[in-house]
């Protein structure tokens, strides 16, 4: 029998308190959760300010020879996301090798469009090195153009990394009309932070 992300849902939002997920906001991500493979590791980001009510939901891709949601895939964005997720469940491929695991987010500011387009985060291996030619080669591969201006950021970005620290995530704001990418850093000291921003 497959199991659903609902599966694990139906454990846990019974303990939900609803400041901080409202039920309207749950409405709109079980329907979502029916049709997503079922995740171990899953999270609800919720807006902490007056009158907040959207919720972002996210989990993270199982590392499995499985298809994404058929029902998603006659959008162009899923038929990426299909493609890429195979790519990288295959152990011969260099996703493989380098992506830890792929984790996938959900704008839930209101009710979800029939096919909802996700924004997608990738954690990478510690043993990755990602300098900036392989940035640039991983945010094109899912953004596919960027402009001039993103990609002198991304470069600088990359190298001007301190000694010791390293590029551990990139995400693609894939249902986001912005020209931009999520970078995560890790290993810079409190006393290089300054230094690294202001470049």
């Amino acid at each position: 029998m497959r199991c659903l992300m609902q599966d694990y849902l139906k454990i846990v939002t019974s303990l939900f308190d609803h400041e901080f997920v409202p039920p309207q906001a749950l409405c709109h991500i079980l329907p979502l959760a029916q049709i997503l493979p079922a995740s171990s590791m899953a999270g609800f980001e919720c807006r902490l300010g007056a009158n907040q009510s959207g919720v972002d939901f996210q989990l993270r891709l199982p590392c499995l020879d499985q298809n994404l949601p058929e029902e998603f895939l006659s959008a162009p964005a899923w038929q990426f996301l299909q493609d890429f997720y195979q790519n990288w469940t295959s152990p011969n491929s260099s996703l493989h090798q380098e992506i830890e695991n792929v984790g996938l987010e959900f704008d839930v500011n209101e009710q979800l469009p029939q096919v909802p387009i996700p924004c997608i985060f990738l954690k990478f291996n510690q043993e990755t090195v990602i300098d900036a030619e392989r940035l640039m080669q991983m945010v094109k591969l899912l953004k596919h153009s960027i402009s001039p201006l993103l990609e002198s950021n991304l470069r600088l970005c990359a190298d001007s990394l301190p000694a010791g620290a390293t590029i551990s995530h990139l995400g693609a704001m894939l249902s986001r009309s912005v020209n931009a990418v999520r970078v995560n850093v890790k290993g810079i000291s409190p006393e290089q932070l300054s230094d690294y921003l202001m470049q």
